[in-house]
């Protein structure tokens, strides 16, 4: 979302104030102030918006939240919302799928509230809007898939600013995907040349400005790519460097790459999803504010994560905002109010006396540091070779009362003590094993070396025991099964078995008891559960449908597992009997990493609004089954 220029940063505070006190009912002509405002604890700066495909709602908040922070506004009335965008007066535009418009709310704008205007008919295009996007001038950007098929319908719609009612837009993007390369567009910004970027089921999709009819892309990164990363994109955003920002919904997380990026091309940074730390499991909207914070929304957690700028790698955000105060449940897409950076420049003095400072400090800091690091290295080697000479020293009398004990008993408990106090065999051992991620209830094996480097003993390992029964000493491997006796210098491999049964990061010991001095060893074990299988997308409007007609959706299934599983799908709900699986490529087994689709058809029976699911179950699978939301309206 673009930058608004020309606005002073107070003046943007006094509009969000007074959308705050607008949002709670109090009005400045009635002379009497609240006994408890709202508005007082609200932090000043932008606002943070997210729809909600669970509840049919936007909720608005700071975007300075964090934690179990109630919302300061909940636009309801919504049916599959989608994109979201917010001008500089903080006016809220919507993409909502059922019935297939683009709505804009007023600054301050809460529960039923009417819509400023609405654009929705036959002229405007519009079949399955998804993304919204504006431009400097107030011009609307729409990502819309069509009849969800890669067929050609899907485009992007360009409509004037303050566009409203049956409006034709003033440009559109599409035509054959093998052009334009469009085929499920969702998530839409503009640099600050007017560049259009798009995150489609194909990948990153640059057009530039102006671009209308079936044009080409100037720049892709493709979805799959050996080396970008890229898999199922959902949402994008530009920092104020031009870097791409994109949401990898399944597998990916958040991937950064560099500006003017084109080609399959390495991230220059990742926040992945499943990571021990940084909380993201289904990452789906994402923005980027004035300074860089990364704001994601994570479809799963039910949260939206904050990062700092140039965040790479499992780093933890450093707000969330989730919780039941929230009002989130299965947040989608996020944006954030433009804000101008005009006080900056007020900020030059203040950094030219801390740079005057640093010569004084680095100088003084530097000479010592050195001289410190001279004398303390001199001394810590004299006494290192002491050391050595005293653990020899050591040794000596740990033989002779060795000897001095096997003398006394004669029995067989001599013998067990003699390898207790002095050990005659030691041992390595592979330090950790790192399984990567691996699709839940899925099973992927890793040897571990063991090394016997005693001379004269056997190495005996007795045990083996992981911390986490989703790992198991397997009994592959050339050790075999436990106990295991190792002969002298020499090795063997034990098998271990890594089967996640939750999503998310998964660390574990392994401790391997033995006959050594320094029994137990330890080994690091790191996996990370991911989908096993995904049903897509989550809901599915198919509009306004006459009595008579039909209307069909397509539904993609993707099986992860090495395995293949069984496939069954049923509807339920208050209008079940009105949509079928009439097609598609999915059958009764799915085989192992492989997709197929199902083909629903809508044929209504009724006039009104309707409402079905769509169950899609396989076996095995420990996350399974799975729901798609279905919503239309028949006609007469």
């Amino acid at each position: 979302m673009n930058k608004h220029a020309g606005k002073a940063r107070i003046g943007v505070m006094a509009l969000l104030a007074a959308a705050a006190f607008a949002i709670v009912g109090l009005h400045s002509s009635s002379g009497h102030a609240n006994p408890t405002p709202t508005p007082t604890p609200t932090p000043a700066g932008p606002l943070l918006c997210v729809t909600d495909g669970y509840t049919n709602a936007l909720t608005a908040y700071p975007a300075a939240s964090a934690g179990n922070a109630a919302p300061i506004a909940t636009i309801t009335g919504l049916s599959s919302p989608q994109g979201v965008a917010l001008d500089s007066s903080g006016n809220i535009y919507v993409a909502n799928d059922n019935p297939a418009s683009v709505v804009v709310y007023a600054a301050g704008s809460t529960g039923a509230a009417a819509p400023i205007a609405t654009i929705s008919g036959s002229n405007t295009g519009l079949l399955t809007p998804l993304g919204v996007a504006l431009d400097s001038s107030g011009n609307i950007y729409v990502t819309d898939a069509g009849d969800n098929l890669c067929d050609g319908t899907a485009s992007v719609f360009v409509y004037p600013a303050g566009s409203t009612g049956d409006a034709a837009p003033s440009a559109t993007i599409s035509g054959p995907p093998s052009v334009t390369k469009l085929c499920y567009p969702m998530g839409i910004t503009l640099d600050s040349s007017g560049s259009i970027y798009v995150a489609d089921e194909n990948g990153v999709l640059v057009y530039p400005a102006g671009s209308k009819g079936d044009a080409a892309p100037i720049a892709t990164i493709p979805a799959y790519g050996a080396n970008d990363g890229l898999t199922y994109p959902m949402d994008i955003a530009l920092d104020s460097s031009g870097n791409i920002y994109v949401t990898a919904y399944y597998f990916g997380g958040v991937l950064v790459y560099p500006a003017g990026t084109n080609g399959d091309v390495a991230p220059s940074a990742q926040i992945p999803n499943y990571g021990a730390n940084d909380g993201l499991l289904w990452p789906y909207g994402i923005a980027v504010d004035s300074s860089g914070s990364i704001y994601v929304a994570d479809n799963y957690t039910a949260s939206v994560f904050v990062y700092p700028a140039g965040s790479n790698g499992d780093v933890a955000p450093v707000r969330t905002i989730g919780g039941p105060q929230t009002g989130l449940h299965a947040p989608m897409y996020v944006a954030i109010q433009p804000q101008t950076a005009t006080p900056t420049a007020t900020a030059t003095p203040t950094a030219t006396a801390t740079a005057t400072a640093t010569p004084t400090a680095t100088a003084t800091a530097t000479a010592t540091a050195t001289a410190t690091a001279t004398n303390t290295a001199t001394a810590t080697a004299t006494p290192t070779a002491t050391a050595t000479v005293t653990a020899t020293a050591t040794a000596t009398p740990t033989a002779t009362a060795t000897a001095t004990a096997t003398a006394t008993p004669t029995a067989t408990a001599t013998a067990t003590a003699t390898p207790t106090a002095t050990p005659t065999t030691s041992m390595l051992v592979t330090a950790s094993l790192a399984f990567g991620n691996e699709p839940v209830g899925d099973t992927v094996t890793k040897n571990l070396t063991v090394e016997n480097t005693g001379r004269t003993n056997s190495l005996v390992i007795s045990s083996a025991i992981p911390s986490d029964s989703e790992y198991a000493v397997s009994g592959t491997g050339t050790c075999g099964a436990i106990p295991v006796t190792v002969a002298p210098k020499t090795s063997c491999t034990l098998g271990v078995a890594f089967t996640p049964n939750t999503l998310g990061a998964h660390s574990a010991t392994l401790l391997i008891n033995d006959n050594t001095a320094t029994s137990p060893q330890h080994v690091t074990l790191s996996g990370t559960g991911t989908v096993d299988m995904t049903v897509t997308p989550a809901s599915e409007a198919f509009g306004s449908v006459k009595d008579g007609s039909k209307s069909t959706k397509s539904i993609t299934v993707h099986n992860y597992q090495t395995n293949s599983v069984s496939l069954s799908e049923s509807f339920s709900g208050t209008n079940a009997g009105d949509f079928s699986v009439t097609g598609g490529t999915c059958s009764s087994t799915l085989a192992a990493k492989t997709g197929c689709t199902l083909i629903v058809t809508f044929a209504p029976t009724v006039v009104g609004a309707e409402s079905a699911t769509l169950t899609v179950t396989d076996s095995p699978d420990p996350l399974g089954p799975y729901h798609v939301s279905l919503t239309t309206t028949g006609l007469k």
